[in-house]
């Protein structure tokens, strides 16, 4: 059996209808890169079996009971490729991006990563894809991308997009595996670590990853409900990282000052009093400034957020 290059890992549970579309979607570049697939089952109840028993090229781990990042890290830990990538059930690479982000990384040796932009779109009931917005990772196109220190500030603002990285191996054993004590972020605390580590890579200005929105969805549901969930994450996130003795003070002061109040804000949609003593008396302990801090980005988040609220509908 010809050892792989390529290991893709793809978490699923309960996508029958949209687990062959992922699948595709890579196809394209198995057939001129060893490439395996390998997909970590966690008790799929729905038929999705049947499915990935018409591709005998897959290799179905099954892990029932696991959450997304567990499959993750016990699909990374099974692959046998130096390059990793990572699709989600629901989602689709795109081909020729895909195949670009591989070429950039395989022409440069000293590169631990390669990153492209991504898409978000839907479904439309004509069957069309429509596109909501385009998401751009860190760094310049066609530019090394280091994942430095200093950038911090970035890392806690710019989309994560793991799912647009191919990583190479040996950077995921440096940096480690996702926290799983983050169910629905693991991915932005697995970028910080890249950041803090000064992982090297380079970026092609390329689609390379489709993101699906759908109601479903862990982070892309249709009426952002779990973003009150993902706040709270990043509140405790930033908490534990302004305790790093490579992290930058500020950057992570405002990133909890701005979580903090949209977790706050939530709570006032809700008309969660319990929520709103609890978490209005954490803001005032966390941070004695944080009114301050809140006000200083508003002149940038302000815009950003009137900006999501009409590309997502999402407020």
């Amino acid at each position: 059996m010809t050892t792989p290059v390529l290991s893709v890992i793809t978490p699923c549970l309960n996508r029958r209808d949209m687990i062959a579309e992922a699948i595709e979607s890579l196809l394209s570049v198995g057939r001129d890169l060893p490439t395996e697939h390998i997909i970590v089952d966690g008790g799929s109840t729905d038929g999705t079996r049947d499915v990935l028993m018409r591709y005998p090229h897959l290799r179905v781990i099954e892990d029932p009971g696991s959450g997304v990042y567990d499959a993750l890290n016990r699909g990374i830990a099974a692959a046998r490729g130096s390059l990793i990538g990572i699709l989600n059930s629901d989602d689709l690479y795109d081909a020729e991006g895909l195949a670009s982000a591989l070429a950039a990384i395989q022409a440069d040796s000293k590169a631990e990563y390669a990153v492209g932009n991504a898409v978000l779109f839907d479904r439309l009931a004509s069957g069309e894809d429509r596109i909501i917005t385009s998401l751009s990772p860190m760094g310049r196109p066609n530019q090394r991308a280091p994942y430095a220190p200093e950038r911090l500030r970035e890392a806690v603002t710019a989309p994560p997009l793991v799912n647009a990285h191919i990583f190479r191996r040996h950077l995921l054993d440096r940096v480690g595996a996702f926290d799983q004590h983050y169910p629905i972020s693991a991915d932005r605390e697995f970028m910080l670590r890249l950041v803090l580590a000064g992982a090297v890579g380079c970026r092609v200005n390329q689609t390379v990853y489709r993101y699906r929105r759908h109601a479903g969805s862990l982070t892309m549901d249709r009426g952002g409900k779990r973003r009150r969930l993902t706040a709270d994450e990043h509140v405790r996130m930033a908490t534990a990282y302004l305790q790093h003795p490579m992290a930058a003070r500020l950057p992570l002061r405002l990133w909890r000052a701005r979580e903090a109040t949209v977790r706050l804000w939530r709570d006032l949609r809700q008309a969660d009093l319990g929520a709103i003593r609890r978490d209005s008396r954490a803001l005032w302990r966390d941070d004695i400034l944080w009114p301050v801090l809140a006000l200083s980005i508003a002149p940038v988040e302000l815009p950003r957020i009137l900006a999501r609220r009409i590309r997502f509908r999402a407020f």
